[in-house]
C-alpha cells in the first residue's frame, strides 16, 4: 500500500515557500497551500478566516493536516498498491484537482464522477502499475500543455511543470520494505 510519508517530502520540495505572484492563477500560496484552500479549511475547522499573514506562517501541522484531509485521504491513496501511482495522482491532485481523479476514472474505465469509490479503487489496482502510471503521466503532460497554450499567462510555468511531472519516478520497490 501507498504511504503519505513518501509522498509529503516530494511535494514540500518542489512547492517551495511563499509565493503571491499575481500572473499565478493560485494567488497567494505558502508551500503549496493557496489561500481559498488555507480559508476553507480553516473556516471549515471553526477558525477565523485567515489572512495572508496567516497562510504566510502556516505551521507544519496544519500544512500535514490539510495535505491528509483535502489531498491524500479523498484519494483514498492508502489503499493504492502503487506508491508510484498514488504519487502521481496524488500530486496531480494537488496541482489541479479534479481532474485528476476524473483522468484516472477514464483511464481505468470506470464512471466519471471524480470520486474515488470502491469501483475506481479497484479498476486502479486491477491494473498493471507501470502501465497505468505512465499513462497518468502522459495524461497529466498533456493537460498542462494544454493549459499553458489556453491560459498563456501560465504558459510561464510550464517548464516547471513538467520538470516537477518528470522527476516522479516510476519505482518497483514496496516502501513498507
Amino acid at each position: 500500500m501507498a504511504s503519505s510519508n513518501v509522498l509529503i517530502p516530494f511535494i514540500r520540495s518542489w512547492e517551495g515557500g511563499w509565493s503571491d505572484d499575481p500572473k499565478d492563477s493560485g494567488g497567494a500560496t505558502m508551500c503549496g497551500i493557496t489561500m481559498a484552500t488555507f480559508t476553507d479549511w480553516r473556516t471549515g475547522h471553526g477558525k477565523p478566516r485567515p489572512t495572508k499573514d496567516d497562510l504566510r506562517h502556516i505551521s507544519d501541522a496544519e500544512w500535514c493536516d490539510i495535505f491528509l484531509s483535502l489531498y491524500w485521504r479523498p484519494l483514498r491513496a492508502d489503499e493504492i498498491w502503487s506508491q508510484a501511482v498514488a504519487n502521481m495522482l496524488v500530486d496531480w491532485y494537488w496541482h489541479s484537482g479534479i481532474v485528476a481523479v476524473r483522468t484516472l476514472q477514464r483511464l481505468v474505465r470506470t464512471e466519471e464522477d471524480g470520486i474515488i469509490g470502491i469501483r475506481t479503487l479497484a479498476k486502479l489496482n486491477a491494473r498493471d502499475p507501470r502501465e497505468l502510471f505512465t499513462e497518468l503521466r502522459n495524461a497529466r503532460i498533456k493537460f498542462l500543455t494544454d493549459l499553458a497554450v489556453s491560459k498563456p499567462s501560465q504558459n510561464r510555468f510550464l517548464a516547471g511543470w513538467l520538470r516537477r511531472v518528470n522527476s516522479i519516478e516510476y519505482e518497483t520497490i514496496h516502501p513498507n520494505i
